[in-house]
């Protein structure tokens, strides 16, 4: 299976696609001419590539959407959030080199959710290390299944002890049980919420760049960012001049900023 790594490349002004097949480089694309250009790199020992056809294009249409598709990740914008959030030790503990097309796909199957295409593309590029970090790699199923799971249970503990019950949820339940049901229902129905950073998240649909990332606090919930770069922007200080400036509209997580009014 041909492997595609976004790099940054100490002769190149602008991050490359590599193209890997069984450890050796295939081809790489870069982005230094108006136009994007194909280098094929020659196979070991002499001898002639072997590839099949549909999955070689499926990984040059893999390498594009990730170089062009996704205009916040570039070397610039990375070193300049690295070099901001090195400024806080409580944070980022260090960046380690970003996810694989094989480690995404195994995080992606087992916890039943895409990743928006901007998010995929920064954790592709480098992935952050801290305690607050979700560990995408190296963390246990258990610490990341209960990540995902601290809205939901933020949500019931509000409706148990906080008198929360939205008038859209329809009647409200009489028993404890008949509650979680239904506030679970709600929830699992809703796009799914992918952990960022301690209890920030972003909504898995639409799936595409440019999605608002959310504060969840029980239902305390409000929009901490127009956009991935926005919210970094808010959060840590980064930089994001390229920051959308208008929210989308998110189905069910919308109607949640006014749950408490």
């Amino acid at each position: 299976m041909i492997e595609v790594l976004i790099a940054s490349l100490p002769d190149r002004e602008k991050v490359v696609a590599e193209l890997w097949l069984d450890q050796e480089m295939l081809a790489e694309i870069n982005q230094e001419q108006d136009v994007l250009m194909l280098e094929v790199h020659p196979a070991l020992e002499g001898r002639a590539w072997a590839v099949p056809l549909d999955e070689f294009v499926a990984a040059l249409n893999t390498a594009k959407r990730r170089l062009v598709g996704d205009r916040m990740i570039d070397t610039a914008y990375i070193e300049t959030f690295a070099a901001t959030l090195k400024s806080l030790p409580d944070v980022l503990k260090r960046l380690d080199p970003g996810l694989t097309d094989s480690e995404v796909a195994a995080v992606e199957e087992r916890y039943g959710f895409t990743f928006p295409s901007d998010l995929r593309a920064f954790l592709q590029f480098a992935l952050p290390v801290g305690d607050q970090f979700p560990d995408w790699r190296n963390g246990s199923e258990e610490d990341l299944k209960s990540r995902m799971d601290v809205p939901l249970q933020g949500i019931l503990y509000d409706v148990e002890h906080g008198d929360v019950w939205p008038a859209d949820w329809g009647p409200k339940p009489a028993d404890e049980q008949s509650r979680f049901e239904k506030v679970k229902s709600l929830i699992d129905s809703a796009p799914r919420l992918i952990p960022i950073w301690s209890h920030r998240y972003i909504p898995a649909e639409p799936n595409e760049h440019g999605n608002p990332v959310l504060s969840v606090h029980q239902t305390d919930i409000i929009e901490y960012g127009h956009d991935l770069t926005d919210y970094f922007s808010h959060e840590f200080g980064v930089p994001a001049p390229g920051a959308a400036r208008i929210s989308k509209t998110i189905r069910f997580w919308d109607d949640s900023f006014s749950w408490r009014n």
